[in-house]
């Protein structure tokens, strides 16, 4: 049985705005994976001779579309309460900035 994502830091309400999210337009558990690959993407020292005309093999649990799934995490932002949204955006804000 799948789960919805847990998100640390948020409110009640911010993770069941999580759950509706993935229960309606994502797949349960999305928003974690989408996270937990950004974050290794921007950490892996690889990651600054990523060649974008070659995404890799195309199979997402693999190679992630790094272009899309940055723009993907802000539109999570959007579906989240404002504090839960600024609390998240912090936190990929500090993934960001070790880019």
């Amino acid at each position: 049985m799948s789960s919805f994502s847990a998100v640390p830091g948020l409110s009640t309400r911010g993770r069941w705005a999580i759950a509706r999210l993935e229960r309606t337009r994502r797949s349960p558990g999305e928003v974690s994976r989408m996270l937990r690959h950004w974050a290794d993407f921007v950490r892996a020292p690889t990651h600054r001779i990523w060649d974008h005309d070659h995404p890799g093999c195309g199979f997402e649990p693999c190679c992630p579309d790094y272009r899309t799934l940055r723009d993907q995490l802000d539109l999570v932002l959007t579906a989240l309460p404002s504090r839960d949204a600024k609390r998240l955006r912090r936190r990929i804000a500090l993934v960001d900035d070790s880019w």
